[in-house]
Order: C-alpha cells, then structure tokens, then sequence
C-alpha cells in the first residue's frame, strides 16, 4: 500500500523466469514403414499388436527461456472508482534444432526481447450493492506446437475485452454478476487435417483473426440460512477467419448449478448437496483433405454429482463425494476429437483434521 494525494492505494512488483528442455530421438511412429494400424474385429481384439521396427529419423533439441518483470497498480481517485493499471515486460527465447538423418539438420529459434503485455481495468460503483466494471488484457503466449516441416508455430497475440455488472445482496451473502467478452488472437494453433510433423505429433498451421465471444452469469452466496447456492450460464460463440473449416469443440452453452444445506436441530452437524453440470451439443471439423473427413459430434449431456459432510466437531469432519452419478460417457475435453472420456461413476471419502 502507498499514499498519494491523500488516497490510499496499491502497488505490486515482481518478477519470474523459467527454463525448459526437451532432447529426444525421433520416429516416424504412426507411418512407421510394415506397421498396420487396422483392427479386424474390434469386438474380439485383446489388444495384442506386433510391435514395429522402429527406425529413427533424428533428434531433436529444444531449450526455452522466458523471463519476466511485472507491475500492477490499484488506483482509488475517489470512493466510487477503482483503475486498475498492469504490465508484463517479457523476454523470450528458444533455441531449437532438428537433425534429420534424411534432410540433415535444420534449426527454428526465435526470440523476443522486452515484449511488453498491458492490461488496464476500471472498477465504479453505481451503489453499495452494485458495480460496473471493463477491463483490457493483451495476450503473448508461446506455444510448441509444430508445423508439417517441423517448425514451431510463432507466440500466441491478440488481446481479451470484458465489461460487466456485478452486485452484492443481503448483507453480502448473496452475489450475481453478468459480463460480455470477446478474444481475439493470432497465431491460433490449428490442426492442418491429418498431416503430421516430423516428430510424429499432429502438425499445426496459425490462424490469424480466430475471435471468441460470449456472455456469462453466476449466482452464488446463501439464499435461506444454511442453504447455499452456486449457479453459473454461459454463451460462446467461436470464429476462425476464412479457410479454416473447424469448430475447436466447444459447448455454445453451458451451465452449472451445485447446492448444500447444512440440516436443522439435532442434525446440524450435516450437510448435504448436489448438483448438475450441462453442456449444449459440439462438434469438430478438421481442416485438410480426407478420404473420408474427420467429424465428430457430441451430443448434449448433464452429469449429477451429490455430497454429504459430517462435522464431528470444529476440528474433525467427514466428506463424500460422489462424481458423475449415472455413469454418463462423454468426452472430457473441450476438443471432442479428444480421444479421451470424462471420469465414470466414483465416489471419494476424506477425513480431515485441522491443527
């Protein structure tokens, strides 16, 4: 905290700096020469397989550096308005280099030295129960993510916008906001089709212009005496620019509702609550020329979990959990070319004690 023109105000600086490394061998893994990928009855598999002679096509070397400075500063001119200042100042550099045993070594390093990332966001209450709010993020991520040659895709760009209500009822026990966002971004990794680069991961092509928007309402805070709430919509609308032909799999809608409640009289050391996660149908298209084009679909779905908590005193309680109650198969990415299926039917129990 510091004091300016006889107003209180806040001030953080720091600072963070990472390393990474990766060497590793290289194989052509899925068009490994003699391997055959095709299962003849998938009802009656065991899923034994030859195992492929494997042929290495080089190696290949990756060292990233990134450090950063940053500040954020939180301005009350008056009462009612709250500004938000920020910036990131990053330095970033990555040597990599690919040695192919067919084409002969092939380096990709880039760099960016004192990338500055800004944000600024403004806070005003309209009451003492209602504030409006707008904020500005810029947007420098560095991805590893290669193209068909091998190359790693440049840092992600771009910059996020985000205006909204929020409010605070009854004594601060209960709080709802809405906002509206838009993403935009350069860069955007896109899968380009079935191709693969040389290290044997999918190859990805940039799209610049990708654009998300959408809208978002929560609800959460006690509603009655020891019943609590949580509740949350939200709309997304993604657009990549022309020429690339895919939905990234993300539900237009999803909401969520989880609530407790701690029982009355001789029962009020328990709590008990559940809730329900939905997401509206997504669907996946991959960019490129196929025999036959990679689509997938997921339909609609909800999952229902349910909790009890027992506190046998103020130190020591008790909780059950139970996660996706009627064994509902989806999958759990965002991506529903995923591959991967959300956690079936389990439960957990935990006993905790505090010190």
């Amino acid at each position: 905290p510091f004091e300016l023109m006889g107003r209180e105000h806040d001030l953080v600086l720091g600072f963070n700096a990472s390393r990474t490394r990766a060497d590793y061998t290289m194989y052509p893994l899925w068009v490994v020469p003699g391997y055959d990928p095709t299962v003849p009855d998938i009802f009656d598999w065991d899923g034994d397989k030859p195992e492929p002679d494997w042929v290495s096509t080089g190696k290949r070397r990756f060292l990233e550096r990134q450090a950063s400075l940053y500040g954020a500063t939180r301005l009350k001119p008056t009462d009612e308005l709250s500004v938000i200042l920020g910036s990131r100042l990053t330095w970033f550099d990555q040597k990599a280099s690919y040695d192919y045993i067919e084409w002969g070594p092939y380096p990709d390093n880039m760099s960016e030295k004192g990338k500055i990332v800004p944000y600024a966001g403004v806070v005003y209450d309209l009451t003492d129960n209602l504030s409006v709010y707008a904020s500005y993020t810029s947007i420098f991520q560095p991805q590893q993510n290669q193209t068909v040659d091998g190359s790693v895709l440049d840092p992600v760009t771009g910059n996020t916008y985000e205006i909204g209500v929020k409010g605070a009822f009854f004594d601060d026990r209960l709080n709802a906001g809405i906002s509206l966002f838009q993403t935009k971004q350069d860069n955007y990794a896109v899968l380009d089709g079935n191709k693969l680069a040389p290290n044997g991961d999918s190859a990805y092509v940039a799209a610049d212009g990708a654009r998300i928007r959408g809208v978002e309402f929560d609800l959460s805070g006690e509603i009655l005496p020891d019943w609590q709430l949580q509740a949350s919509y939200a709309y997304v609308s993604p657009h990549l620019p022309d020429g690339f032909d895919l939905n990234v799999g993300l539900p237009r809608h999803t909401a969520k509702l989880f609530t407790t409640y701690r029982m009355p009289g001789e029962w009020d050391k328990l709590t008990i609550g559940g809730g329900v996660r939905w997401e509206s149908e997504s669907s996946f298209v991959a960019r490129g020329n196929f025999a036959k084009p990679i689509y997938s679909v997921q339909e609609s779905f909800f999952i229902v979990d349910l909790m009890a908590k027992y506190d046998f005193n103020e130190k020591t309680s008790a909780v059950l959990n139970v996660r996706n109650l009627f064994d509902k198969k989806y999958y759990s990415s965002t991506n529903v070319y995923s591959n991967f299926y959300g956690e079936p039917l389990n439960a957990s129990f935990s006993l905790s004690y505090k010190f």
